[in-house]
């Protein structure tokens, strides 16, 4: 049996992109609603796993991080049209530099 673990290094990236993605997912939609995306792409992600390597026990969170930031982006390109020009630019630039920090953390 297998404990995913990327160390301590992992783990704070893993709270750093959570606490920016956190933020503002709740800001823009909520506490209630980021609760629920992050605990639906949690166990969705984690039942993945299971799923793609049943063998081997994977614990850990992120799955809901990837998840938040994938809802967002897909918020993003739904409501394109909704924001001024200025507003797309900064609201694409956050997704990106958010999957690049958890990229680059998780590996």
């Amino acid at each position: 049996m297998h404990t995913h673990s990327g160390g301590l290094l992992h783990i704070a990236c893993n709270v750093y992109v959570q606490l920016l993605v956190g933020l503002r997912c709740e800001a823009e939609w909520g506490f209630t609603t980021t609760a629920v995306v992050y605990g639906i792409c949690g166990v969705g992600g984690n039942v993945a796993s299971a799923a793609m390597s049943p063998f081997t026990m994977a614990v850990g969170a992120s799955g809901a991080i990837v998840g938040l930031v994938g809802t967002r982006a897909a918020q993003l390109v739904a409501q394109w049209g909704s924001y001024p020009p200025a507003e797309r630019s900064a609201q694409a630039w956050q997704v990106s530099l958010h999957n690049e920090h958890y990229y680059y953390c998780s590996n």
